[in-house]
């Protein structure tokens, strides 16, 4: 009993405590006590800097009457206001992303934080930079450069301005090279010395000062143990092969045009040839119509070509429809359009094998019924495919899938590997897909770092792979929200909460740069990653 009348003391002492305190003057209840009565933080905040000035981009927050945004030499070190800071928005301007902040110093490096604020709340806490920092370019007298070989290049700038020396980098360490005052005169200077298949970046200076840089690559030696053709204008290519043995490089001039209006069938004199573009200005543009590789055929390479033909409904850059063993494909550096497919076997072709195709640093569009790669009526052996840092840019893959696998080979197994590529209005037809394997299930497919934007069809019944078991690997895959797919492929990447026309600058004319600086070249081809 006496604890029973403890217990019933000690609750009515509680319900009193609790009636007090509910009771208190309003200021102190917790809905609106100012301590908690704060405005939440973006999560997300982003610059793109140039020179003197920089993009601010960052997501709103709600509730929000404008934001301020702090940018300082030094790190921060508290909430306040730091001294040596520039302070933007305070006069209440800053309404909405993006906001461009002015009277920055070139060359150097900043801190940012960005904070929301209200006229009836506290601002929110500050919003920092993932990297801490951004840092704004150089002054660029630099406009070009031309004429690069494996081993040399010509840099050209403002002429007569005052320079003294380059600054050139690369992976096997950095040399300086001084200016002549004819070059500086002149405005262009030749590198030479240079190592091939290397990317340089090289910056010019008037004393510490730096003016300007530009990257660019050195094209690759022409490989060993092949033969030279030099290719001149009006020349008659089948002349010209039926000329030639062995390993062969086809060089054509840059800047010139072939155009073809029968197939091209390798001779059986030539067993490895390279279609090579030479460089030192624009591309080569080829024509082929089809080429085929015939039983000595071992390679087949296009290496820095403007590759096309007479529009989506006709042709094929390679049309195997003859017997060869264990032919290579590739292309490389090239620019592929206006054909009605890239790759198909077929006929004759069909009991061929293929060792590898490989296709990297190359931007496919306006591809036809046939896709990229057809080889569903193959009965020979497809070892591998390996496609890498490259954009494909309206496949209309309308009878199939964008890359169809053998159905008649069901006891072989294809390494199928996609990486850091840039996919745009690849539209199949209702229910077919991106790859489709033909119910084989045997191979080993991995798509990595890809990013995909407008893809799939009206009904939104397409899928990465058509049979999702061989789909070995999918990692930091991305798309836009207007990507109308199969959830199958939706739990495969990524999405990004905006559209193509948001992310990229433009899109429906080819150009895919990405200028959502809050996407931060996170997949894709790495060719449209911003600086």
């Amino acid at each position: 009993m006496k604890i029973s009348t403890n217990i019933h003391t000690l609750l009515s002492i509680i319900c009193l405590t609790v009636i007090s305190f509910s009771s208190c003057d309003q200021s102190n209840d917790w809905s609106s006590d100012e301590r908690y009565n704060r405005l939440f933080r973006s999560n997300n905040l982003a610059v793109t800097p140039q020179t003197f000035e920089a993009e601010v981009i960052w997501n709103a927050t709600p509730n929000t009457d404008y934001y301020i945004i702090e940018v300082n030499k030094n790190e921060f070190t508290n909430d306040e206001l730091q001294e040596g800071s520039i302070i933007y928005g305070e006069d209440k301007g800053i309404t909405s992303s993006p906001y461009s902040i002015t009277g920055l110093e070139e060359q150097t490096t900043y801190y940012l934080r960005l904070r929301s604020c209200s006229e009836s709340a506290q601002p929110s806490k500050w919003c920092t930079l993932e990297d801490g920092t951004f840092t704004t370019k150089s002054e660029q007298i630099i406009e070009s450069s031309s004429n690069v070989t494996s081993k040399n290049a010509t840099i050209h700038w403002t002429a007569g301005v005052d320079v003294t020396h380059f600054l050139i980098e690369s992976t096997e360490g950095e040399t300086r090279r001084d200016i002549t005052a004819n070059e500086k005169n002149a405005g262009q200077a030749t590198l030479t010395g240079l190592k091939a298949a290397t990317t340089y970046k090289v910056s010019i200076y008037n004393n510490q000062k730096l003016r300007g840089n530009c990257k660019f690559e050195t094209t690759e030696d022409f490989p060993e143990g092949y033969n030279i053709a030099n290719l001149k204008e009006g020349d008659d290519i089948d002349a010209v092969l039926a000329e030639q043995q062995g390993d062969v490089v086809l060089v054509f001039p840059a800047g010139s045009t072939f155009e073809r209006t029968e197939k091209l069938s390798i001779p059986a004199s030539v067993n490895a040839i390279i279609f090579w573009g030479a460089s030192g200005g624009a591309q080569p543009n080829f024509k082929p119509k089809e080429v085929t590789a015939t039983e000595n055929t071992t390679s087949i390479k296009f290496y820095n070509m403007n590759l096309y033909n007479n529009g989506k409904g006709s042709d094929y850059m390679i049309n195997q429809d003859a017997m060869t063993t264990d032919v290579n494909i590739s292309f490389d550096k090239c620019k592929v359009s206006k054909t009605r497919g890239i790759l198909r076997v077929q006929g004759g072709g069909t009991g061929c094998s293929i060792n590898n195709i490989e296709f990297t640093n190359t931007t496919f569009s306006e591809i036809g019924s046939y896709g990229v790669i057809h080889t569903k009526d193959m009965t020979g052996n497809l070892n591998s495919i390996h496609i890498s840092k490259c954009t494909f840019n309206d496949v209309a893959a309308t009878n199939g899938a964008t890359f169809t696998l053998t159905a008649k080979n069901t006891t072989h197994s294809i390494t199928f590997n996609i990486e850091q590529c840039t996919f745009y209005t690849c539209v199949q037809a209702s229910n077919k897909h991106l790859i489709d394997a033909n119910k084989v299930e045997l191979h080993d497919i991995r798509i990595t770092k890809c990013l995909f934007a407008n893809c799939g069809s009206s009904d939104a019944k397409n899928k990465l792979c058509s049979v999702k078991s061989i789909v070995k690997e999918t990692s930091d895959n991305w798309y836009t929200t207007d990507c109308a797919w199969h959830s199958e492929a939706q739990a495969m990447c990524t999405e990004y909460g905006k559209t193509s026309a948001e992310l990229f600058e433009d899109p429906e004319n080819g150009n895919f740069k990405i200028k959502d600086a809050l996407f931060k070249n996170r997949a894709g081809d790495p060719q449209w990653f911003s600086e």
